[in-house]
């Protein structure tokens, strides 16, 4: 089963962020900071504030109750590719053009130093639920595990033969997905071994879901050979 809240946020190419009413598919609102085009989005866990990142090398804030404005982040003129709230720690992580993450606490206006992750810009990040551990993708296909805690990258992986296009982990935090140009991998977090592959190649010219299923071993994404048709991968 997949989880659809309301109001649903999208962002978009056209610099703005709307609103929508799941239920019925209208758009109730329309925020614009940004002055060039939103590529990432993400909600925090406890569902207060909403990030968007953007071209415009600024990461905004907003109040998710109120719709409005709440705070930005600048990233010293790299794109924002990638946003990842973390529940534990109240802590963001934002993935740079040039391969940095750049980590912020949103509720204050403390900051950690930035962390090297790739050579190429991280397309990616995702949180392991319950650590420490921050997971990047790059525009290189290399995906690192970093222990946010002692500042350091743990593991690299390189299974990809493309660039990582989406991360995405399961709410137990017992696998991790990589949507690359060339293939979809499943991982078992225990063991950083694939248990499951979908070959590509998947299409770079739209913004491809990614989501594991809240209980049954399952995960949505486009499928491969139409971006417009929603794929649902079973795995054991």
């Amino acid at each position: 089963m997949f989880e659809i809240r309301a109001p649903l946020f999208s962002a978009s190419y056209d610099k703005t962020m709307r609103l929508w009413d799941a239920q019925n598919g209208q758009c109730i609102g329309e925020l614009s900071e940004h002055s060039d085009q939103i590529r990432c989005i993400d909600w925090s866990p406890n569902g207060r504030l909403i990030a968007t990142g953007a071209s415009d090398s600024r990461v905004i804030l907003w109040d998710a109750s109120t719709r409005s404005f709440f705070k930005k982040f600048s990233s010293n003129n790299q794109w924002i590719n990638a946003l990842a709230f973390n529940a534990e720690k109240s802590l963001l992580a934002i993935g740079l053009g040039d391969g940095n993450i750049m980590l912020r606490y949103p509720a204050s206006e403390k900051s950690r130093k930035n962390l090297r992750a790739h050579r190429t810009y991280v397309n990616a990040v995702v949180w392991i639920p319950g650590t420490n551990l921050l997971c990047s993708g790059s525009g290189r296909g290399t995906i690192r595990l970093i222990d946010v805690q002692k500042e350091k990258s743990i593991k690299e992986i390189r299974e990809h033969d493309d660039k990582i296009l989406r991360l995405s982990v399961s709410s137990d935090g017992r696998h991790l997905a990589s949507l690359g140009q060339d293939r979809l991998i499943i991982w078992d977090c225990s063991t950083w071994k694939p248990i499951h592959t979908v070959e590509g190649p998947f299409p770079t010219s739209t913004y491809l879901p990614l989501a594991f299923g809240r209980t049954a071993p399952m995960l949505a994404t486009a499928s491969a050979t139409d971006p417009t048709i929603v794929q649902i991968v079973h795995f054991q």
